[in-house]
């Protein structure tokens, strides 16, 4: 309601095709139901960001992680702090059950997308690989499928896939609220409520895009915040709208620039 008080007009339920390109400034996006001028994208589509930066022609190294999370029924006389170790996580919800998780459940796929970036990737997973766990299989060929499908005047995935909703990893879930469960007696009455799992946009450095494209006056990004999202979003909201209007510093936006990757000629 703010956003729309203050001016803003919201385009809810409706898929960008791509990224307009004139004269080598970006000039808006084509949508599924036409073009929407504008003198400057931001582009900021999660786990989509990669695909759709593509079609100006622009280079992300974004891969996906899925991660999982249950939610406990309630539990009497439950701990108050927030848990975390390595077997699992949780905290308190108001209805008096918990969320809970396993830090090093993360799951992501072998994808054509995987290899072009490996040599970036490599260093900090060979640092933690005990967080994060790998698989191969079809999720190659499918990814493979999917980002020949964007381009200008194609349908792309954006219309078939309205929102990330990937299934829990059931049994890593089960295994942990098993763990919890004999850790922590006071859970042994719970059930598991509910179960779901998200997915996350990372980037090499688990720091956020937050920049310009030289290549391309007009066009930004706001994509990559690597499950830091939610609790650096107000300031990287702040921090973006600086950098679309030209006042940000050069010391606040030199962490987050596309430019440390050199991946687009920079």
């Amino acid at each position: 309601r703010k956003v729309r008080d203050a001016g803003a007009a919201l385009f809810a339920g409706t898929a960008v095709r791509h990224i307009d390109i004139s004269g080598g400034r970006a000039t808006g996006v084509e949508t599924e139901t036409g073009p929407i001028a504008a003198d400057a994208v931001v582009i900021a589509a999660g786990a989509w960001s990669r695909w759709l930066s593509a079609t100006a022609g622009i280079v992300i190294p974004q891969l996906k992680v899925v991660a999982s999370v249950l939610r406990t029924t309630p539990v009497e006389d439950g701990p108050l702090p927030n848990v975390a170790s390595t077997a699992f996580c949780l905290r308190r919800r108001r209805d008096g059950g918990y969320t809970v998780a396993r830090r090093n459940s993360s799951l992501t796929y072998v994808t054509p997308d995987a290899l072009r970036f490996l040599r970036l990737y490599l260093p900090n997973y060979l640092k933690q690989k005990q967080l994060l766990r790998v698989r191969a299989g079809a999720s190659f060929f499918r990814e493979l499928w999917l980002e020949r499908r964007f381009g200008p005047g194609r349908p792309n995935p954006f219309e078939e896939f309205r929102a990330c909703d990937p299934a829990a990893d059931s049994d890593t879930l089960k295994a942990t609220f098993a763990r919890l469960q004999q850790d922590m007696p006071v859970f042994r009455a719970a059930r598991i409520a509910a179960a779901w799992a998200g997915t996350i946009d990372v980037l090499p450095d688990a720091l956020p895009i937050l920049s310009s494209v030289a290549r391309h006056p007009g066009l930004f990004l706001a994509t990559g915040f690597s499950a830091h999202g939610f609790g650096i979003g107000p300031a990287a909201g702040k921090l973006m709208a600086e950098i679309v209007t030209g006042e940000a510093g050069a010391a606040s936006r030199a962490p987050f620039r596309l430019e440390r990757f050199h991946l687009n000629g920079d």
